[in-house]
């Protein structure tokens, strides 16, 4: 195909709260409403022909911004404008060859956007911001042919491969490449168990939905009482689960302070309980965001059970170092962008990296966007994080009275072939 570029003509952008149904538990606080940020954006290309994409994203600020003196409403009106923005820069810089060369040129400007707030705005923040823009632009490109983004990540339409974002490794590659050649038709829901879960009402959840697959938040304060809460879980789930199979991640977002601390835990369920510590799939994020190791320092723990990193990278950029630590892999979200979605499964896949794809109790067309990105790769776990159905089963905000079906909660199921295959959904 000729090089040929595309004008953003307008974008749009809507608000709106979310109230969850009960708290979401984090390790710095509790979640209890959130803005959705909705973005919808109108493209041209050179024939005239138009199309419309749209992105969502939960402003996020207890997760991405958690050490901010500011108050809850503070923050929320920080990041609506953050987002004003970015769009502010878009305003200014409307043409592109292609998304990702879109997003790029976003993520170049964003340090100098969130310096302009001086309220030393985390990254992590900014790329929440992102998002659904950035979501948005890849829906309305995809739109625009006709065609689901994920067969026009190649050759024909991108121009550059992979090793003008990510380096050498990407010599020759683009992300097509390494999609699945047949798009996932189902996976297991991710069901999450937070910290002093009512345990009744958790045997009611699988044996109602058939679950076979929990996210378990782990406190940090007490490696020992953690391994006790895990078993007593594990004890009324495997109880629950009805043809016996389950299988477990570890979530202590960030509030493990020492390598030896996560190690006594990981001792103590090897010991105690081996089938549960054979069941665990991936310990996320236990450490804070911001520490660094030395060359190979977490691969005492890695080397056991994959220990894989969320909020401790916001940039494709970042993983060299990290993998370089012994960090096993990534957890996508698409909560830092399309963009950097792609490009930083593109590494860790060529790279052979443990891959997961996790949730930020994504809701409407986030979900869609979530579970149409997860349908498409190569996953090193068969299951997705799916906790709006926890936290906001409420018919404004749930994806399943757009797409009757979509989550199949009888047999414990996120169901990808309701998926229209157009644009990003």
């Amino acid at each position: 195909m000729k090089n040929k570029d595309y004008i953003i003509e307008n974008i749009d952008i809507n608000f709106k709260k979310v109230v969850f149904l009960k708290p979401l538990n984090l390790s710095k606080g509790k979640i209890t409403e959130l803005s959705e940020a909705t973005v919808t954006v109108n493209i041209v290309d050179q024939n005239g022909s138009q199309a419309s994409g749209i992105g969502s994203v939960l402003l996020s600020y207890p997760w991405a911004w958690p050490d901010t003196e500011l108050t809850n409403e503070a923050c929320d009106d920080t990041l609506r404008m953050v987002l004003k923005k970015i769009i502010e820069f878009i305003d200014c810089n409307n043409r592109f060859l292609n998304p990702l060369e879109m997003g790029i040129a976003i993520d170049e400007q964003l340090d100098d956007i969130l310096s302009s707030f001086e309220l030393n705005i985390p990254r992590l923040a900014g790329a929440i911001c992102v998002a659904p823009l950035d979501a948005a632009i890849h829906d309305a490109w995809g739109k625009l042919h006709g065609k689901s983004v994920y067969k026009m990540y190649t050759k024909e339409y991108l121009y550059k491969d992979l090793s003008a974002y990510i380096g050498n490794i990407g010599n020759g590659i683009y992300p097509s490449d390494l999609f699945l050649e047949q798009q996932n038709k189902s996976s297991l829901i991710q069901h999450v168990v937070d910290i002093g879960a009512d345990l009744d009402e958790l045997y009611s959840s699988i044996t109602k939905e058939n679950i076979r697959s929990l996210k378990i938040k782990c406190s940090g304060s007490d490696p020992l009482s953690d391994a006790r809460q895990i078993q007593e879980i594990y004890k009324i789930a495997k109880s629950a689960v009805q043809d016996g199979s389950l299988c477990l991640s570890l979530d202590p977002n960030e509030s493990y302070t020492d390598i030896e601390s996560l190690i006594e835990l990981i001792d103590r369920l090897n010991i105690d309980s081996p089938e549960i510590y054979d069941s665990i799939q991936y310990i996320e994020q236990p450490f804070l965001r911001t520490v660094r190791f030395e060359k190979d320092q977490l691969q005492v723990i890695s080397e056991r059970i994959p220990l894989i990193a969320d909020e401790g990278y916001t940039h494709v950029s970042d993983l060299p170092e990290l993998m370089n630590e012994g960090w096993s892999g990534i957890a996508l979200k698409t909560a830092k962008g399309m963009t950097q979605s792609l490009l930083s499964y593109s590494f860790a896949k060529i790279s052979n990296k443990f891959i997961t794809l996790q949730d930020l109790t994504n809701v409407n067309d986030s979900l869609l966007q979530s579970a149409s990105l997860a349908s498409h790769l190569y996953l090193s776990t068969q299951n997705i994080e799916c906790n709006s159905r926890q936290y906001l089963p409420n018919e404004k905000y749930f994806v399943e009275n757009i797409l009757p079906d979509f989550i199949h909660t009888s047999d414990g199921t996120i169901r990808f072939d309701k998926l229209e295959n157009v644009g990003i959904y």
